[in-house]
C-alpha cells in the first residue's frame, strides 16, 4: 500500500462523499487515504474512521493556519488534499504550499452559484429559482477564493419541473458519490 499515492480528506458534515472516496480506494487500489480530518467530528466523522478503517484528525482553524500541519502533510508524502464538504476558507499560505494539490467538489455547474455562502441547500435553491434547466457537480482546484479554481470536470443532470432543493440536492449528491471518487482516481493515475 506505501507505493499508492496518498490522500488527505477535509470534512465539515456527516462526510458522504469522503465515505465514498474511502470506499472506491479500497475496493480500487488507485490511492491510499492517509487521513480523514474533520473540523466537526461530532457530525459523524467518528463513525465513517470506524467503519473503513481510516484514522481521524481534528482540523481546528489553529491547526490549519499553523505551520505542523502542512509539514506534517509533506512527510507523509501527500499527494492530495481532497476537500469533501468542508466549509472552511483554507488559508493562503497553506494554497500556496499544496498548490495545484488541493481539489474541492461544489454542487453545482460552477461558475453558476458558487462563491462565499454557496453550499448546501443554498445550491439547489438558486439553482430552481434562476429557473435553471440543468443542474450537477463540479470537481475543482482550490484557489484563495470560493469555488473559483480551475474546473476538473463537471458532470450534469436535469432539473425537473417538480424539482424541490430537497429533490435536486438528492440527484445532484448521487452524481457526486459516483464521479469524485473516479476523478480523484484519474488524477493520482493518469
Amino acid at each position: 500500500m506505501n507505493s499508492l499515492p496518498r490522500i488527505v480528506i477535509f470534512i465539515s458534515g456527516s462526510g458522504s462523499n469522503a465515505r465514498s472516496v474511502i470506499r472506491h480506494s479500497k475496493e480500487n487500489q488507485g490511492y491510499h487515504v492517509q487521513r480523514l480530518y474533520s473540523n466537526k467530528p461530532e457530525r459523524g466523522a467518528d463513525s465513517i474512521t470506524a467503519d473503513l478503517d481510516v484514522e481521524l484528525g481534528l482540523l481546528s482553524d489553529e491547526i490549519l493556519a499553523g505551520p505542523a500541519l502542512f509539514t506534517k502533510l509533506n512527510e507523509e508524502n501527500i499527494q492530495l488534499v481532497v476537500l469533501a464538504g468542508f466549509l472552511r476558507k483554507i488559508p493562503v499560505s497553506f494554497l500556496r504550499g499544496f498548490k495545484g494539490k488541493l481539489i474541492n467538489i461544489h454542487p453545482s455547474l460552477l461558475p453558476a452559484h458558487g462563491g462565499p455562502g454557496m453550499y448546501g441547500q443554498r445550491v439547489h435553491e438558486a439553482v430552481i429559482a434562476n429557473g435553471d434547466t440543468e443542474s450537477g457537480c463540479s470537481m475543482h482546484y482550490v484557489d484563495e477564493d470560493y469555488d473559483t479554481g480551475a474546473v476538473i470536470e463537471q458532470f450534469t443532470c436535469p432539473v425537473l419541473p417538480e424539482d424541490t432543493p430537497k429533490t435536486l440536492a438528492a440527484r445532484v449528491l448521487t452524481l457526486e458519490h459516483e464521479h469524485y471518487p473516479h476523478v480523484i482516481h484519474k488524477l493520482l493515475n493518469p
